[in-house]
Order: structure tokens, then C-alpha cells, then sequence
């Protein structure tokens, strides 16, 4: 009897100490995007191609800052141009860890519409500073202006991320604070 309970308690030490062992070394489950992605969208028009989206993740930063950049992009083809031309390209960047975003850069080139936008995410005085130039008035000044944001906010490209990283349930609500400017 004395044999078993030893062997018994020999075997449970071993599993404990398994288990503990593969909980030390678990890693993080993969992300759902790596550097180098790039995704391709077509937007369709009825029948017709309108236009393509793309974005493109790199990363960037250094040991103590590493960042996601997401470069995304949005062109009219075919015939629609003709309609209403679309080429604008957003720059953002959030950390790699917590994806908040830290930055948009925004071109925008829309039928008559030329706006270059700078946001950026100054989480220590929990501001978003916009900067944006109107480019068909280049006399006129900037708009700028400073808007509270939570300890946490997305942009139009960073917030496509998040959701990504997310485990979606049915039912189950996620928020997420975005700033547009």
C-alpha cells in the first residue's frame, strides 16, 4: 500500500510539474496578420469594378517600442474615375502589443475634395491632436484642434486590426473607441 501511494504521489508530482513546466513556456496565440500581409480588395459597382482597396502591415520600432505601420489605400479603376475619382492613402501606426493606435496619416483625393490629415494619439495628456489642410484653399490655416480620448483609441485603419486580433461570438459585444478627428 505504501508502495502505491508513493507511486501515486510520484505520478501527480510529475503531471504537476508538466503542467507548470507547459504553462511557464505557453506562448501567446499567433496573430491573426504578419509583417509582409497584404490584403486586396476589389470594390465591385453592380457588375463592374469600381476600384481596389489594399493594406499592407510592416513593423518598425525598436526593443523598447515596436510598432505596427499599416499602409492603406483606396483607388477608383475603370470607368468610375471618369464619375468620381478616388486615390487616398493612410499611414498608421499602432503598438504592437496593445494595438492602440499612436497616429493616422491621411491623403485624401476624392472628386474635387484634397485633404491631407495628421492625428496622432498623445496618450499621456489623453488628447488626439488633429492637424488638417485643406489643399485646394493653401492660403488658408490649418484646422487644428484637441479632443479628449480614452487610455485606449483606434483610427479607421488601426480599428480593422483590433477586430482582427478579437475572438468574435455571437451575441457578444465588443467596443471600440475610434478617433476620425
Amino acid at each position: 500500500m505504501h508502495t502505491l501511494h508513493s507511486r501515486l504521489v510520484a505520478a501527480w508530482l510529475l503531471a504537476f510539474l508538466l503542467v507548470t513546466a507547459a504553462a511557464g513556456n505557453a506562448q501567446p496565440p499567433p496573430e491573426p496578420f504578419t509583417p509582409g500581409e497584404m490584403l486586396t480588395y476589389d470594390v465591385m459597382w453592380t457588375i463592374f469594378r469600381a476600384g481596389v482597396v489594399t493594406a499592407t502591415v510592416q513593423t518598425s520600432g525598436d526593443a523598447n517600442h515596436k510598432t505596427y505601420e499599416v499602409t492603406a489605400t483606396a483607388r477608383s479603376e475603370g470607368f468610375v474615375p471618369l464619375l468620381f475619382s478616388v486615390d487616398n492613402v493612410f499611414r498608421a501606426t499602432s503598438t504592437r502589443q496593445t494595438l492602440c493606435s499612436e497616429g493616422i496619416v491621411k491623403q485624401v483625393n476624392e472628386g474635387h475634395r484634397h485633404k491631407d490629415t495628421r492625428i496622432i494619439f498623445d496618450y499621456a495628456r489623453k488628447l488626439a491632436l488633429l492637424d488638417e489642410r485643406d489643399l485646394n484653399q493653401p492660403k488658408e490655416p490649418a484646422k487644428l484642434a484637441a479632443n479628449d480620448i480614452p487610455p485606449c483609441v483606434e483610427d479607421v485603419v488601426t480599428a480593422f486590426y483590433y477586430l482582427r486580433r478579437q475572438r468574435l461570438e455571437v451575441g457578444h459585444t465588443i467596443e471600440l473607441p475610434v478617433n476620425d478627428g
